[in-house]
C-alpha cells in the first residue's frame, strides 16, 4: 500500500480534488503526517476544515477515498488501484434570515388568530425546540407565555408560528392589552444561527378590543362513543344544557354519522339575546361567568376530550357519559367589528406574498403569477389583486349572510317573547275575571 488519498469535487464538477491539511495532502498511508491519527482499534482519523480549500463556494460535495498500491509488472493499471463509491455533504454557512415582517402585519391581533413568521430556508424544528420564545402580556405579570406554558407553537419547513392557547387563556383577560415578542436561537437545518452576534428577533402587537357580546362561533363538534343521533335536535339540547344555555343559540349545519357510532357537526353559538343572569351557571366550570360565545366555546374546547392526559373526557348529561372533540374554531366578529377591523387589499397581497415568498420553486407570489406566463408587470399586478379583492368579497359576503340569520333568529325570538308575554297577560285577566 502506498498511498490512501481522500478527494472531493462540487456536485457537477468534472475534476476532483485531494483534501489537504496546512497545505500538505492527506494521505492516511503515510506514518510520517501528524494530521490523522490511528485508534487502538486500527480506525484512522483526520479533522479537515473545508473552508480551507471550498472559500466560499458552499452547496453539495462529493467525497472519494482512493488508495494505490505497488503496480504489479505486466498487470493493468486499474489493478493496483481502488476508489469507494462517493458520498454526499452539503457545506451551508448562511444562516437564515427574516421573511418580510411577521405576520399578520397589522398592529392587531384577532381572537384566535396565529402569529406567523416566514425565513429564508428551512429552520430546524424537531423537537425539544431549540429556540426560545417568550410573550410578554401587559397587566398579567403573573402568567408565562413560552415554549412550554399557553402557546400553542407549530413549526414546519420555514415557518413558525403561535397561537395563544384558548384552553387555558380566556381572551376576555387578554383583550385590548399589548404584549411583546422576543424570539431567538433560530437555527437551519445545518445548525446556521440566526442573528449570532446581533439582538433577538422582537416585535409587538395588541390583542383587538372587541364587542364579544356580538361574537359568534363556529367548530366542528364530533360526538363519540353512543349511537348517532336521530336529529339535530339531540345534539343542540346536548351541547346548550351543558353549557346551560337557550338551545336557540345553538345551530348545526352539514351533520353526518359515521359507522353509527360517530357525529360529526358544524356548530355555531350565537351571540347572547340579553346578558347573563346572575342564577346562570356553567355546569363545568364555575370560573366561567361571561355569557358571550368566545367563552362558551373555549369552556367546551377545554373540557373536550383532546385536553384530557387520559384521552377521555366525558360530557356530563343526566347521569351518562359521553366522548366528544372540538377542532377549527373559528370566531365570527360583529359587524361594527367587522368593519372597524377590516384589513385593506394592500394588506392582504403583503401578507400573501410573505408566506408565499419561499415555496418549493422558491419564487416570490409575483413570481408564480410570472411563471405562468402573464405578460407582462401590470398584469401579475392587477391578478394578485382581482384574486385578493375576490377573497376578500367572499369573507366579507359570507359574514353577512351570518348577520342577516342572526338578525332573523333574534327577530323569531322576540316574536316568540311577545307571543309568550300576550299569553300571560290573558291568563292573568281571566284570573283576575
Amino acid at each position: 500500500l502506498e498511498s490512501v488519498f481522500v478527494k472531493y469535487r462540487k456536485l457537477g464538477s468534472m475534476e476532483w480534488r485531494n483534501v489537504r491539511i496546512d497545505r500538505e495532502i492527506l494521505d492516511f498511508a503515510n506514518p510520517m503526517q501528524s494530521a490523522w491519527k490511528e485508534d487502538s482499534y486500527g480506525y484512522a482519523t483526520a479533522q479537515w476544515d473545508m473552508g480551507d480549500q471550498v472559500g466560499g463556494s458552499d452547496g453539495t460535495y462529493e467525497l472519494i477515498v482512493e488508495t494505490r498500491c505497488k503496480e504489479l509488472v505486466g498487470t493493468p493499471e486499474t489493478f493496483s488501484r481502488y476508489t469507494t463509491s462517493s458520498i454526499m455533504g452539503v457545506v451551508d454557512r448562511v444562516a437564515p434570515k427574516l421573511y418580510g415582517s411577521p405576520l399578520p402585519i397589522q398592529e392587531v391581533l384577532m381572537p384566535g388568530e396565529e402569529i406567523a413568521l416566514m425565513f429564508t430556508e428551512p429552520i430546524l424544528c424537531a423537537e425539544p425546540y431549540t429556540f426560545d420564545i417568550k410573550v410578554d402580556v401587559s397587566g398579567m405579570d403573573s402568567r408565562y407565555f413560552d415554549k412550554l406554558n399557553n402557546l400553542n407553537i407549530i413549526c414546519k419547513g420555514n415557518k413558525l408560528a403561535f397561537q395563544f392557547d384558548q384552553t387555558e387563556v380566556a381572551y376576555s383577560e387578554l383583550m385590548g392589552n399589548s404584549f411583546n415578542v422576543t424570539l431567538s436561537g433560530i437555527e437551519d437545518l445545518y445548525r446556521n444561527k440566526i442573528n449570532q452576534n446581533a439582538p433577538p428577533i422582537k416585535f409587538s402587537k395588541t390583542f383587538a378590543e372587541l364587542n364579544l357580546n356580538k361574537v359568534s362561533t363556529s367548530f366542528v363538534f364530533l360526538l363519540e362513543g353512543e349511537a348517532c343521533p336521530e336529529t339535530n335536535d339531540n345534539v343542540r339540547e346536548l351541547i346548550a344544557s351543558t353549557l346551560a344555555i337557550s338551545d336557540n343559540r345553538i345551530q348545526l349545519t352539514n351533520t353526518t354519522c359515521q359507522e353509527g357510532n360517530e357525529t360529526s357537526a358544524w356548530v355555531t353559538i350565537l351571540p347572547p339575546l340579553k346578558p347573563a343572569s346572575r342564577g346562570v351557571r356553567r355546569r363545568l366550570s364555575s370560573n366561567v361567568t361571561a355569557d358571550n360565545a368566545l367563552s362558551l366555546s373555549q369552556m367546551l374546547k377545554k373540557f373536550s376530550k383532546d385536553n384530557v392526559a387520559d384521552g377521555r373526557k366525558l360530557l356530563e348529561r343526566n347521569a351518562t357519559t359521553t366522548a366528544f372533540r372540538l377542532h377549527n374554531l373559528m370566531v365570527n366578529l360583529g359587524k361594527d367589528d367587522v368593519e372597524k377591523y377590516k384589513k385593506s387589499i394592500e394588506i392582504i397581497r403583503q401578507e400573501d406574498m410573505i408566506r408565499q415568498g419561499r415555496c418549493n420553486e422558491e419564487q416570490t407570489a409575483v413570481g408564480r403569477f410570472r411563471a405562468a406566463s402573464f405578460a407582462n408587470e401590470e398584469s401579475v399586478e392587477d391578478s394578485l389583486e382581482d384574486a385578493v379583492e375576490s377573497a376578500v368579497e367572499g369573507v366579507l359576503e359570507e359574514q353577512h349572510v351570518q348577520m342577516k340569520h342572526m338578525e332573523e333568529v333574534l327577530e323569531e325570538e322576540r316574536v316568540h317573547m311577545e307571543e309568550v308575554l300576550e299569553e300571560e297577560h290573558v291568563q292573568m285577566k281571566h284570573m283576575e275575571e
